[in-house]
């Protein structure tokens, strides 16, 4: 007789695996039968959407979602569910277009403009996602992450002066917003104004109590300050069990610099742990048996 321990193992593994459990296969089959006495009930339909959803079944959850609103088009609930399916499908434009039509039913515009924004800038899509997040901030003035993102859009653009000026206005109304300080500090950086930058991102340490990214910047700019052992330092605490920044930084041209530095790839090593043929050849290169 298998334990209830190996039971439950087998419903998690199924679950991770997009397989659905025998609750599940039941409350689809019930679904099923109630949508075949009411194919033009909305609610039943965008259930079901969502239960295949949950399964990973995207297309035929589209395919749901499609027929429900086919009878309700203005139903916000659906709206959403179709738009974070598309999203999830990487199918952003699609996403962004099914917003506006939320926005156009009445849901919140400010929220699903930022939201419009959130999808453009995660796909890459900075010029497109600017004009989303300045819609937001019309509607709603100073909503928090609206600010922090389209700061963010506006490093990201080169657009350093814009970026300078939104940080500055905002930090009148919030100065305690660490994220927007280190922002200020990025550009400050980026405009060669190295003691402004500094004095933000020092700032930013004190209100965030030691964010990893204030010390990722204060790493870039010890590398512009042209201090490599300083910028390792900063680096050493910006990766610590930090796997993204370490792999941002390996990708950072600031970082280039220190390539051939024993300790630049023993710290990269302590967050991602490098492998296989990089290792070997590290290795070769220093001289040293292990990274």
């Amino acid at each position: 007789m298998p334990s209830k321990h190996g039971d439950s193992v087998r419903t998690v593994a199924a679950a991770l695996m997009g397989e659905p459990d025998a609750r599940t296969v039941a409350r689809l089959k019930r679904l099923d039968q109630a949508i075949v006495r009411h194919p033009k009930d909305p609610k039943l339909l965008a259930e079901k959407g969502g239960l295949l959803e949950g399964m990973l079944n995207f297309s035929e959850a589209l395919k749901c979602y499609n027929r429900a609103l086919e009878h309700t088009p203005k139903d916000l609930p659906t709206l959403m569910a179709k738009a974070s399916l598309l999203e999830r499908s990487s199918r952003e434009t699609q996403a962004v277009k099914v917003l506006n039509l939320s926005i156009a039913a009445g849901g919140d515009a400010a929220e699903l403009s930022f939201e419009q924004g959130r999808i453009l800038h995660q796909s890459g899509r900075l010029k497109a996602a600017v004009p989303c997040y300045a819609r937001c901030l019309s509607l709603r003035p100073h909503h928090k992450q609206a600010v922090m993102n389209l700061a963010a859009v506006m490093i990201g653009l080169s657009r350093y002066r814009e970026a300078l000026a939104l940080c500055e206005e905002e930090l009148k109304h919030h100065s305690q917003w660490p994220e927007l300080v280190c922002s200020r500090g990025i550009a400050w950086m980026e405009l060669g104004e190295v003691e402004r930058a500094c004095h933000d991102f020092e700032a930013a340490l004190k209100l965030s109590h030691g964010n990893q990214t204030v010390f990722y910047n204060l790493a870039c700019l010890s590398m512009k300050q042209k201090s490599p052992q300083k910028a390792l330092a900063f680096l050493a605490k910006a990766t610590k069990g930090n796997a993204r920044l370490a792999n941002q930084a390996l990708m950072d041209r600031e970082f280039a610099p220190l390539s051939d530095n024993l300790r630049f790839w023993r710290i990269i090593d302590r967050a991602v742990y490098l492998e296989g043929a990089m290792r070997w050849q590290l290795c070769k290169k220093f001289k040293v048996k292990n990274i």
